[in-house]
């Protein structure tokens, strides 16, 4: 598909953007070299080649996903001549004769290999002879996406046509090359009259921008402005005090990265339960699922949010959370062992009582976790340790979870036997084979909820434990990183957590539909879950906003 968009992005502006004649704008050989270098280093492309050094290949990646060799070619002009593009902006001169090619230009021809036949576009960065330095967008390239190359080896001018010197067939003709003129300085533009472009104010989801300086004489942007980071909503109750927004029944809670969210989730939980502070708080490695999804039935019992660890900086981050948020003589539950949860976590947090819950292994862990919260005469959900989609639909059932392998171990089998609840075995045979099934029934009635895929896996848990729920939380059903901390959220309102995805909203949809469920928190960005996927989840018109809290 992005290829696709992207020759259809080049055909449109070769079609529609026709070129214009004669040059009247200069730019200074020093000025071009400084633009130059600052463009082919910019975080845009973010491709970190060295101009005027040692010049060697250089293949990156751009953050910018529709980046095809138009579009490269288009963000040079704006950079270094202050210029809309090439093709369209009456500072350049137009020719058509590969010989002239100098360096600044900005070429586009078609070009016809044993392969395929197509078109580009190269900016010459630098002509040295008959090479060229040049650098180029490429749309898609050896299997990857949005390519950025700059190379002093692929095209040089031989008999007076392009070359293409990495392969000798192919044939390029069709030449429309840009020439935007680079003096000795000598008439170089002051800038003495500069004016102001493109400032913006910041929003609570909006960043802003202080604005470029562009010269009024010559259009070449001075100073290009710095972004203005978007303020956040400030929510008092359900209106913000900063734009006046009204959070909606469904809602979006997104932090920047899944440890922000995390945060995010428990400062809703404290809002949901009523409370300025908790008893116990949760920590567990937010790198893998397994830990965190086994705590959620003790989140669920001790009403804990579930924060999750990282490196040293997150986690000052998140003692300084629970500084904050948890009542003096509290407990903070580690989760796992050292390699999960570094020791370093567990310094500094004088006046809470800090118990570590860890096993040799993450069955082991699981096991620490379901003794410290209780779970004798209780049923229980048993979900394979190897994938995180159906322990996360069940963290919402207030139900501890057993996670299990190939078969149970001797350690396992211990703990059922004084259990003496229901087992429901969560997923196809695929997750839970029938002999381990099997194993498990000896110790209780089993029941298995296992759909055709996680979708409809989810739909049977939300089925199974929740009679008529007023809300539902979603988590995206591909990874597992916002959707961690999504059970202890869930239990505090008593909502099931469905896992849905962008395209594959129907099992989710007839749910919420059918029981009539109006309110919801969606985990994560629009990235993962998009605001038109919710609106179709929950049958609402598109002007509805999916305000993020």
């Amino acid at each position: 598909m992005k290829r696709f968009l992207s020759f259809f992005m080049s055909v449109v502006l070769i079609l529609l953007l026709l070129p214009v004649g004669r040059a009247e704008a200069a730019i200074s050989a020093d000025t071009y070299s400084a633009k130059v270098q600052e463009f082919i280093n910019t975080p845009r492309w973010a491709n970190g080649a060295s101009w005027g050094g040692s010049k060697t290949q250089s293949w990156e990646y751009s953050d910018w996903s529709s980046s095809g060799c138009c579009a490269y070619c288009a963000d040079f002009a704006g950079y270094v001549y202050g210029a809309r593009r090439a093709w369209n902006d009456s500072g350049f001169t137009k020719t058509t004769d590969p010989a002239q090619i100098q360096t600044g230009d900005i070429v586009h021809f078609n070009y016809s290999n044993s392969k395929r036949t197509s078109q580009h576009w190269i900016v010459v960065l630098e002509r040295n002879g008959d090479k060229l330095y040049t650098a180029e967008g490429n749309a898609y390239v050896d299997g990857k996406y949005s390519v950025v190359c700059i190379t002093d080896e692929k095209w040089a001018i031989v008999n007076g046509t392009l070359k293409n010197t990495w392969n000798s067939t192919e044939t390029c003709y069709n030449f429309e090359i840009f020439h935007y003129d680079i003096t000795d300085g000598s008439a170089a533009c002051t800038h003495g009259n500069t004016r102001m472009e493109n400032q913006a104010k910041a929003t609570c989801e909006v960043e802003g921008n202080t604005g470029d300086t562009v010269c009024a004489d010559c259009g070449e942007v001075v100073e290009y402005g710095l972004p203005i980071p978007a303020m956040g909503h400030s929510w008092n109750g359900d209106t913000c005090t900063l734009c006046g927004a009204v959070l909606g029944d469904v809602y979006r809670l997104a932090g920047s990265n899944r440890f922000n969210t995390a945060l995010k989730v428990a400062d809703q939980m404290k809002e949901n339960l009523g409370i300025a502070k908790f008893d116990s708080v949760i920590v567990a490695s937010g790198t893998s699922f397994a830990d965190a999804l086994a705590g959620s039935y003790l989140a669920s019992v001790k009403d804990a949010p579930i924060l999750l660890s990282y490196n040293d900086a997150y986690n000052e981050q998140v003692k300084s959370y629970i500084k904050s948020n948890l009542n003096q003589g509290g407990t903070v539950y580690i989760l796992g062992g050292k390699a999960a949860v570094p020791a370093s976590m567990e310094e500094g947090l004088t006046g809470f009582n800090v118990k570590r819950l860890a096993g040799s292994d993450r069955f082991g862990t699981n096991l620490a976790i379901l003794e410290e919260a209780g779970v004798e005469g209780k049923d229980m959900l048993v979900c394979t340790g190897g994938d995180f989609a159906d322990s996360l639909s069940a963290s919402a059932a207030g139900l501890p979870i057993l996670l299990v392998w190939q078969s149970l171990t001797e350690e396992q089998r211990a703990f059922l036997e004084g259990v003496g609840g229901a087992l429901y075995v969560v997923g196809g045979t695929g997750a839970v084979s029938d002999s381990l099934m099997d194993q498990v029934s000896i110790y209780g009635p089993t029941i298995r909820l296992g759909g055709e895929n996680r979708f409809e896996t989810s739909v049977l848990i939300a089925e199974t434990f929740f009679d008529s729920p007023e809300n539902a939380v979603l988590a995206y059903a591909r990874n597992y990183p916002d959707g961690l901390c999504g059970g202890a959220l869930a239990s505090t309102l008593d909502a099931p957590l469905i896992l849905t995805m962008t395209k594959y909203e129907s099992a989710a949809a007839d749910y919420i539909q059918s029981r009539s469920i109006g309110k919801a928190t969606i985990l994560g960005g629009t990235g993962l879950i998009s605001d038109s996927a919710v609106r179709t989840i929950f049958a609402l018109a598109q002007d509805v906003p999916i305000t993020a809290k």
